[in-house]
């Protein structure tokens, strides 16, 4: 027994205590699990921007065409024929381009990044009072991750 002066908890409201503690961390893990599941790998985002950068640039290195027509391209895997693209001459070449993993200059997979998808577009459009302006797009997927680049060639950037 307590004398008047002493005060304190019981075994009971001590259990009370942490039971009710034990809920709110069980909940706040959760929201925390959940969270980190969801949230983009930073690697994975910084090389799906790196793999777009680099096919951007490679396309808008290449010369304007003002006219030609351009290949026939389909979805193809690294290492099958289509997915090379030292053929590729000018940057309407790269008109539906499209490959499952990451494919060098000759087709080949790059290791690693074989669940990647890469996708370019090319569409000639009027751009700022600029007649056929092509508009250039790379997108570079990976699961549910994503990144797309877009950027304009004018007859006047040969």
């Amino acid at each position: 027994m307590c004398s008047k002066g002493q005060s304190g908890f019981t075994l009971v409201e001590m259990v009370m205590a942490i039971a009710v503690l034990a809920v709110g961390l069980a909940g706040l893990l959760a929201a925390f699990n959940t969270a980190v599941m969801n949230s983009a790998n930073p690697m994975v985002r910084k090389q799906i921007l790196l793999v777009a950068e680099e096919m951007m640039a490679e396309v808008m290195l290449k010369p304007y065409a003002p006219s030609g027509t351009p290949p026939s391209n389909s979805a193809v895997s690294c290492g099958a024929a289509g997915a090379a693209r030292l053929a590729f001459d000018d940057v309407r070449d790269y008109a539906n381009y499209k490959t499952n993993g990451v494919c060098d200059l000759n087709g080949l997979a790059v290791a690693g990044l074989e669940s990647y998808q890469v996708e370019t577009a090319v569409v000639s459009e009027t751009w700022q009072g600029i007649p056929n302006a092509l508009r250039v797009s790379v997108t570079v997927s990976y699961g549910s991750e994503s990144v797309s680049l877009v950027s304009w060639r004018t007859e006047f950037a040969k």
